[in-house]
């Protein structure tokens, strides 16, 4: 195997290993698994899933689901499989390796009732591409864009499916119309600053079909303090997965 660190979370139940080189994850899967309560017995989708970071935390939380962690890169998928032997997830978490776009219901044993995603944030043909592939595919969209992937979300979910995503907060209104066009209502959202006084950084958006209403909006999640330090709430996040609000 290539070279690894190895990361501990929630109060060191978790332990995920993630590659030196090529793509790693951040703090925004961490975040978003940490606003995410799905119902007792929900069959869940993890699109681009990555190590599996947030399959894993999911799982780690909430022992009555189901999820499904689909990953497009061979090494990741491998990866993200031996991070859930080694936290003993292989009884409600299945690491599949393939494109999204080429699944369905029948193989995924029936619909689903949640998607989740920390999804590519940069258009195509914006930015510098990365050289490494990895990385190019984790950031860029290449093998997916927001649309392909909410439309894929509604194919595959049931009457009252749900949706939960991180992006990038000045794309907003892209995702809103690409939820809206695959059935999905935005429920709520919860913005992320970097600190007070900034423009935000990233938005937590949750959505749900058969359902009509305004969204909610959630009070603002600081990432650092006045005091530049890292907030009270960032803290209970990272080392214990508990975030304030939930979406």
């Amino acid at each position: 195997m290539a070279p690894y660190t190895v990361e501990t979370f929630w109060d060191k139940q978790v332990t995920v290993r993630q590659f030196v080189h090529g793509y790693r994850f951040s703090l925004d899967p961490i975040v978003l698994a940490a606003h995410i309560v799905p119902a007792s017995g929900s069959r869940i989708l993890d699109v681009g899933c990555g190590c599996g970071i947030i399959s894993i935390l999911l799982a780690s939380q909430y022992q009555n689901v189901q999820i499904f962690g689909v990953e497009i890169q061979r090494g990741l998928a491998d990866l993200a499989q031996d991070n859930v032997m080694e936290n003993g997830l292989g009884d409600r978490v299945n690491i599949l390796h393939g494109d999204i776009v080429n699944f369905s219901c029948e193989a995924l044993g029936g619909t689903l009732d949640m998607v989740v995603a920390n999804p590519p944030y940069k258009k195509r043909g914006t930015g510098r591409i990365s050289k490494d592939q990895s990385n190019a595919l984790a950031r860029h969209e290449i093998s997916m864009n927001i649309r392909i992937l909410c439309g894929k979300a509604g194919e595959l979910t049931g009457q009252e499916g749900a949706l939960a995503l991180i992006f990038p907060a000045d794309r907003f209104h892209e995702l809103k119309m690409a939820m809206t066009e695959a059935g999905f209502c935005v429920d709520r959202i919860r913005c992320i600053y970097t600190g007070k006084g900034r423009n935000p950084k990233l938005v937590m958006v949750s959505g749900r079909k058969s359902m009509e209403k305004e969204p909610e909006i959630l009070p603002p999640f600081y990432i650092l303090d006045p005091g530049g330090q890292p907030s009270a709430e960032y803290n209970e996040v990272l080392f214990h997965g508990r975030a304030r609000h939930r979406i």
